[in-house]
């Protein structure tokens, strides 16, 4: 999920950003980093906000329908709406006409869901992070870290190349 539309002054660091190899380097290297020692603002922030941002983003769209319709307009077509997405919402709108408060809820809830379902896997991940780690002192590996790093920047490189690949 690449945009390149950068402007030219940041398209060097859009291109080292965005290069297989500086991801998988990056990956490693924050890989090395064990969950654990992250302050506990930060692992509480990185668990919970994304629940918070998006509750609170779904209430700014709520209280100011106007800077929902301008994001919508920046959207690329295609990114609106599905094909035929059209004719089954005008189905659905002869069908049930949706009051204000019922799109409120609706979107405040769908916010609120997407960010809950972010906030578990992060927390699933730092909960994954440490039974990987112990898992390999487990079964003797040596320096486990430098391993889950070397393993974890092959699979950011790969997923990189596979990207470009598919854009090409």
């Amino acid at each position: 999920m690449r945009q390149n539309d950068t402007p030219a002054a940041g398209s060097n660091t859009s291109n080292i950003l965005t290069a297989p190899l500086p991801q998988a380097v990056i990956t490693g290297a924050l890989t090395l980093i064990p969950a654990r020692n992250y302050p506990t603002w930060l692992r509480k922030s990185l668990v919970w906000g994304p629940t918070v941002v998006g509750v609170a983003g779904a209430v700014c769209f709520t209280a100011k329908p106007d800077v929902r319709a301008k994001l919508t307009e920046r959207l690329p077509s295609a990114e609106r709406s599905a094909p035929g997405a059209q004719k089954i919402e005008a189905n659905a709108a002869r069908s049930v006409v949706p009051t204000p408060a019922r799109k409120a809820t609706t979107l405040i809830v769908t916010g609120g869901g997407v960010g809950a379902i972010v906030s578990v896997l992060t927390a699933g991940g730092f909960w994954a992070d440490e039974k990987i780690e112990h898992a390999l002192r487990r079964i003797n590996v040596p320096f486990p870290r430098v391993v889950m790093g070397a393993v974890a920047g092959l699979a950011a490189w790969y997923q990189a190349k596979q990207d470009d690949a598919r854009n090409a």
